[in-house]
């Protein structure tokens, strides 16, 4: 059965693309030992910066790249930030993080977590859900790390 191309409503014949997408980015930070604390939000933001100025040069990270970097969260226990991109930039932005290896003077790497258009879908993984659920219903335990949080 053949079903026209007429009869097919334009919101089904869309195509999504989203203006921005939103990177969950952890940095790994292997400190000398004198220096060993956990980092907080503005080391965090001026690292992630400056692995953009250094990759693309103060010309294209200045034309717009870095002023469209939206920090949206950013976690000091994991060393982890939400941050905001526009679409046109994420591979730009992703490919900087990749290649960095330094941050204020230490060995780092960044580590790209995940990677949606859509906020709500970094809150949790549908394994994190479900876990939570089971143990809700008494189907299993906490682990110590879930009773600590």
């Amino acid at each position: 059965m053949e079903i026209e191309s007429s009869a097919i409503p334009e919101a089904v014949k869309a195509n999504i693309h989203p203006d921005f997408c939103y990177l969950r980015i952890r940095l790994v930070v292997q400190q000398r030992e004198e220096r060993r604390t956990g980092l907080h939000e503005e080391p965090f933001r001026a690292a992630l910066l400056q692995a953009v100025t250094s990759f693309f040069g103060h010309g294209l990270a200045g034309a717009g790249l870095c002023d469209r970097l939206v920090f949206v969260t950013y976690n000091h226990r994991t060393n982890t930030g939400i941050v905001r991109v526009p679409a046109s930039d994420l591979t730009a932005l992703w490919g900087a993080l990749t290649l960095t290896s330094r941050a204020n003077g230490d060995s780092c790497r960044y580590e790209v977590e995940r990677a949606t258009p859509f906020l709500p879908s970094l809150g949790a993984t549908s394994r994190e859900f479900f876990d939570d659920f089971a143990v809700e219903l008494g189907l299993r335990q906490a682990t110590t790390d879930e009773a600590s949080t």
